[in-house]
C-alpha cells in the first residue's frame, strides 16, 4: 500500500485476499485526542461503519491481534478481522453507504453564526429547551438549536441500516426530524463545528466503548438546575481546532441537561 500521510495509519476495514478493497487514513493524533485506548477505538471505528461488534473482533497488525491499549504505530497498517467478515461481498454491497453521507464542507467561517440558524417557528427549540440549557456543552448563555439529522431520508436510512444494540430496548417508530432525541441546543461555535463535520459527539458506554475509554471531562460551571447524566456520556469532540475558539469551547466537554 502507499504510505499513509503525514504519521497516519492505514486501517483496512475491508480486505479480500488480504488485498484491502475499504481502508481509512487515520491521524493518530485524533485517534488519542479522542480515546485514551487507541486500538479499542479502530474497533469502535468498525462498529460505527460496518456495524459489526463483539467480543470475537480484533485489530491485525503483522497478521497478529494486538492488544487495546497497546500504542499505534506510525505508518503501521492494521486490519480488522470478525467471523461476519467472511462473506466479503455481501458486506461490501451493504456497507457502507457513502451516498447519504454528506460532503464535508471545507468553507468553514467562524464569523457566520447566520448560517446555520434553524427554523425557530416549528416548536423544536422550544421543545428542546424544556431539556437543554442555552448551551449543553460550555457556560454559554446563548445557544442555537441545532438537528444531529437534518433531511428526513437521511433520517430514514439511518433509522433502517443502524446497528441494533441488543442491551437497548428502543422505539424508534415515532422518531422524526422535530423529535428531541434528533437535536440539542449548543453555541454557534460548537454548532458550526458539527455542521462543518470538524466535530463530533461520541456516546459512550456503546457496543465498543465505555465512558471511562475516553478522556477526562472538560470542567465547566455546571447550574444548579443541571447535571451531568450517571454512567453515560455525550462528549463533544474536535477534529480541528482553532485555538480562539478552543479556549471558550474546549475539546472533550460533556453534555448537561436539566
Amino acid at each position: 500500500m502507499v504510505k499513509s500521510a503525514h504519521d497516519n495509519i492505514w486501517f483496512v476495514l475491508l480486505a479480500e485476499q488480504d488485498i484491502p478493497m475499504f481502508c481509512l487514513d487515520l491521524s493518530i493524533v485524533v485517534i488519542q485526542k479522542f480515546c485514551l485506548r487507541p486500538v479499542k477505538f479502530l474497533r469502535y471505528l468498525a462498529w460505527c461503519i460496518l456495524g459489526v461488534a463483539g467480543p470475537q473482533t480484533s485489530i491485525l497488525f503483522n497478521d497478529a491481534p494486538v492488544d487495546d491499549d497497546d500504542n499505534l504505530v506510525k505508518h503501521g497498517t492494521y486490519f480488522f478481522s470478525a467471523p461476519e467478515m467472511s462473506n466479503f461481498e455481501r458486506i461490501f454491497e451493504e456497507k457502507p453507504d457513502f451516498e447519504h453521507i454528506p460532503i464535508r464542507d471545507e468553507s468553514y467561517d467562524l464569523f457566520e453564526p447566520d448560517k446555520f440558524e434553524e427554523n425557530e417557528e416549528d416548536g423544536f427549540r422550544d421543545e428542546l429547551l424544556k431539556r437543554d440549557s442555552p448551551c449543553i456543552f460550555t457556560n454559554w448563555d446563548r445557544g442555537n438549536s441545532t438537528r444531529l439529522i437534518q433531511e428526513d431520508e437521511l433520517l430514514q436510512h439511518v433509522i433502517k441500516d443502524r446497528s441494533v444494540d441488543p442491551l437497548i430496548n428502543e422505539d424508534l417508530s415515532k422518531l422524526d426530524l422535530n423529535n428531541v432525541h434528533n437535536g440539542f441546543i449548543v453555541n454557534a461555535e460548537m454548532q458550526q463545528g458539527f455542521r462543518m463535520h470538524l466535530a463530533s459527539v461520541l456516546q459512550t458506554p456503546n457496543c465498543v466503548l465505555a465512558p471511562e475509554d475516553i478522556p477526562t471531562r472538560a470542567e465547566h460551571h455546571v447550574d444548579p438546575t443541571d447535571s451531568y447524566p450517571v454512567n453515560l456520556r455525550y462528549t463533544f469532540q474536535w477534529f480541528e481546532k482553532n485555538p480562539a475558539v478552543l479556549a471558550l469551547a474546549p475539546n472533550n466537554s460533556d453534555a448537561r441537561s436539566k
